[in-house]
């Protein structure tokens, strides 16, 4: 069952050009649910790369957070009404066109700032199976962790974008306004502004496919003989998973 982007949403897919393995794997997603590449759907993002850190715990992680913040400064130059970023690694439940119904019908009833469809460290949370037929949006104000699939409201887009400049301007080591990665960086922007509102999806909507990871990438990656077996369990892993 297909669906288009809600009207007066703006959708990014962030992805570094060279891995196309993850392009391609997530416009699987995408297609899978009714959603496609392009100007009138999900617009795709050249993720940023640096060499130096600048402050940032590592190149790659001052790279994600530059990407993020590039595709929310865009939304607010578009006049976008609500923005969904997502990552290239990310996995949609196949149930989310049988859902976006409900989920919009929420998401104009309750007041919210922030919606993470998928999200980690946030207790017994299962995800959505194919036999899944309702979701809840409810609050949250804890750590979250992962930034592979959430929505932000137009109306914070300026407040949270000015502070994720702060943070890219900071000084290593500042309690407040240190470079750091981008899960960390939202959740400071809901620590330093108290009427932000935060929901999560229960069940989750998506979820992160196992892969390499250019952020922080696992020793055994860089052992050229066992690629092809890790990518095999990778696979299997999220066949079961799913």
């Amino acid at each position: 069952m297909a669906t288009d982007l809600p009207a007066g949403w703006r959708a990014y897919l962030i992805n570094l050009p060279e891995r196309r393995d993850r392009l391609r794997l997530a416009e699987e997603e995408l297609n899978r649910i009714g959603w496609r590449l392009g100007s009138s759907g999900v617009v795709l993002y050249a993720a940023t790369k640096f060499t130096d850190r600048a402050g940032f715990p590592s190149p790659s992680v001052r790279g994600c957070f530059m990407s993020h913040s590039d595709c929310l400064r865009d939304a607010i130059q578009q006049g976008t009404c609500n923005v969904l970023m997502l990552e290239d690694d990310v996995v949609l439940a196949s149930t989310l066109p049988l859902l976006m119904s409900s989920l919009l019908s929420q998401l104009e009833i309750i007041d919210w700032d922030l919606c993470y469809l998928g999200h980690e460290g946030t207790g017994k949370i299962s995800r959505a199976t194919a036999r899944t037929c309702e979701v809840n949006l409810r609050p949250y104000d804890g750590e979250l962790r992962t930034t592979h699939c959430y929505l932000v409201n137009s109306r914070i887009l300026q407040r949270l974008v000015a502070h994720l400049d702060r943070l890219a301007a900071g000084t290593e080591g500042d309690p407040n306004y240190a470079p750091m990665p981008v899960d960390g960086a939202i959740n400071s922007f809901r620590l330093l502004n108290g009427d932000v509102r935060t929901v999560i999806a229960d069940p989750k909507l998506s979820w992160q496919r196992p892969s390499r990871s250019d952020i922080s990438p696992k020793k055994f990656d860089d052992l050229r003989f066992l690629k092809p077996v890790i990518s095999v369990l990778r696979n299997l892993k999220h066949t079961l998973l799913r």
